[in-house]
């Protein structure tokens, strides 16, 4: 008890049952609390998180994020992709050389236990390991960047994409239009994908949904 700290465990899940967000704060009727995983990570980092700027600070590292202090989980692969222990190994001691150092997080994987999330490299990975992909983003500074600016650039796509859209079908043949409507909506796709891989979420679904009827609409 003299060195424990509490945290609020709580994983949100979008419409389609995946947890893409995790929020570092949580409101209660008496104050605000951190939650389990930015206790976690502040303990690893041996360093008070600092909020800010749409970010928070753990030590040298700074992770942008979403709206409401939520963390965007950017998560490293399916199921067993973050080393998993025994809890017989552990008692015994014949993993103490390979745990020290480590932030070790305590979770039951039980079969029907019920504490599994879809995640987009598996349907069935355990609760933990959620939790534990975002104190790995935390501590390594990891996360997803989806802040202020990015939101931004979705912004300005979902308005400039069916604009463009009706002006190259407008300004050239039908045809020749319509095939310059899918190159820009073709190009939002890949660099979606290019920013992806570099760590940036933009939306793919908001800015589609604008153009696409608009383009549709207007050639036909």
């Amino acid at each position: 008890r003299a060195v424990a700290q509490a945290g609020v465990v709580n994983i949100a899940v979008d419409s389609s049952g995946e947890p893409r967000h995790l929020p570092l704060l949580v409101a209660t009727p008496q104050a605000v609390v951190p939650s389990f995983v930015l206790v976690a990570a502040a303990m690893a980092a041996g360093s008070q998180p600092r909020f800010g700027g749409d970010g928070v600070t753990l030590g040298e590292r700074r992770q942008p994020l979403d709206l409401g202090a939520h963390l965007a989980l950017d998560f490293y692969g399916p199921a067993g992709t973050i080393p998993t222990t025994s809890a017989a190994d552990v008692l015994t001691g014949t993993e103490a050389a390979a745990l020290a150092g480590k932030v070790v997080l305590l979770g039951t994987t039980a079969l029907g236990a019920g504490d599994v999330f879809a995640t987009p490299f598996d349907p069935n990975v355990p609760g933990v390991e959620v939790l534990a992909t975002a104190v790995g983003n935390l501590v390594a500074g990891e996360g997803l960047v989806r802040d202020q600016a990015v939101r931004r650039i979705d912004a300005a796509a979902t308005v400039l994409l069916p604009v463009l859209a009706v002006l190259a079908i407008a300004f050239a043949s039908p045809m020749l239009g319509i095939g310059l409507a899918g190159v820009l909506v073709a190009g939002w796709l890949a660099a979606a994908m290019v920013a992806f891989s570099a760590g940036y979420w933009l939306a793919v679904a908001t800015p589609l949904a604008a153009a696409l009827p608009a383009a549709v609409l207007f050639g036909a």
